[in-house]
């Protein structure tokens, strides 16, 4: 593709059979910036919406790699991308701070767990995961109230499952308990 023709090319079209061959070239950048500009032009592009989660998953696909590389840094910076696609993704919030945390970047860590926390507070795994991170820094006291925190959590999930149990128990006997109503076709009497 002639680089400066690009810019100039205005029929979703072929800018999706450009973005098509950034993304088979694994261009994941060049590929994402066309799909923004077809969703640009028309948000209701479901090829510019698909490549879009096709690159946003392909990001995070690229940082597991880099973490079984053990390049934590470059892992950082695919979930990063991850993230400027798709901002309270949880599952790639927590890789990110799962990689802080083994960048000894504990702040960092830190504010990512609580952003999730704050998407979604009975976030177990998170919580668990600020203590963790809290106690390395010898944060002992606020280590200690996370666990208590994870732990009463855990409780009221238990007890909220045993009443929905309960529930469930309870319809499934009520539903036993409805007359068999006669097919409309059976002429009656």
């Amino acid at each position: 593709i002639y680089e400066p023709l690009i810019s100039e090319i205005t029929s979703e079209v072929l800018l999706h059979r450009i973005a098509k061959l950034y993304l088979d070239k694994n261009l994941l950048d060049d590929a994402l910036e066309i799909y923004k500009r077809i969703f640009r032009k028309n948000r209701q592009n479901k090829e510019a919406r698909e490549g879009i989660k096709s690159i946003h998953t392909a990001y995070l696909i690229e940082s597991e790699n880099f973490l079984k590389k053990n390049d934590k840094i470059n892992a950082a910076v695919k979930i990063e991308k991850a993230l400027k696609i798709e901002q309270n993704n949880i599952d790639a919030l927590y890789g990110l701070g799962v990689v802080y945390c083994k960048l000894k970047e504990h702040d960092l860590a830190i504010k990512i767990f609580d952003k999730i926390l704050e998407i979604n507070p009975n976030n177990i795994e998170a919580l668990r995961a600020k203590g963790i991170v809290l106690r390395k820094d010898g944060k002992k006291d606020e280590a200690e109230n996370i666990k208590n925190e994870v732990s009463d959590l855990k409780t009221k999930i238990s007890q909220i499952e045993e009443k929905a149990k309960k529930i469930e128990e309870e319809l499934n006997k009520k539903a036993l308990l409805i007359p068999n109503i006669p097919d409309s076709d059976v002429p009656i009497g």
